[in-house]
């Protein structure tokens, strides 16, 4: 596992990119994605795609990164679409046991979309103490799931 990889992502969602950010432009890169491509395309999905607290934005990355490295690039590749497939369910299971859910409205517990629900998650550094620790998880996940390619 590569930890400065892993710190290095923390540290890019501590800095003020969103979770989604943070994870698609430290590990696309390494699959050939130009890193300030990678961050552009993670802007719409942080808390929980346009902040809508569906899927969780670091976990909805970590998705395109598997679906990257392990996908098909043409309809003829179906058993390499199947592969990517099952590679995302168990890093999104993986995710689901550990948090409990994969919902950013779950995970945050509260709506970050209404004054109160911001002032809730400014009192509790809902952001530093949830949102980082899933940024690391999915970090840590992509480093297990990839090795091969980062050795």
């Amino acid at each position: 596992m590569n930890k400065n990889r892993v710190a290095k992502t923390v540290q890019k969602f501590q800095a003020g990119s969103s979770c989604a950010q943070a994870v698609l432009s430290t590990y696309l890169p390494v699959l050939g994605v130009p890193e300030g491509l990678a961050h552009k395309m993670g802007s719409g999905l942080g808390g929980g795609i346009g902040r809508k607290q569906y899927v969780c934005g670091a976990l909805n990355a970590g998705a395109i990164v598997l679906s990257t490295k392990f996908g098909n690039e043409s309809n003829e590749q179906a058993t390499q679409k199947e592969y990517s497939s099952v590679q995302v369910r168990q890093f999104v299971e993986n995710f689901e046991q550990k948090f409990g859910s994969a919902q950013c409205r779950d995970l945050l517990n509260t709506d970050i979309n209404t004054p109160a629900g911001k002032a809730v998650a400014a009192e509790t550094d809902v952001f530093r103490k949830v949102c980082a620790t899933c940024v690391k998880h999915v970090a840590q996940e992509l480093e297990e799931a990839l090795q091969p390619k980062f050795t």
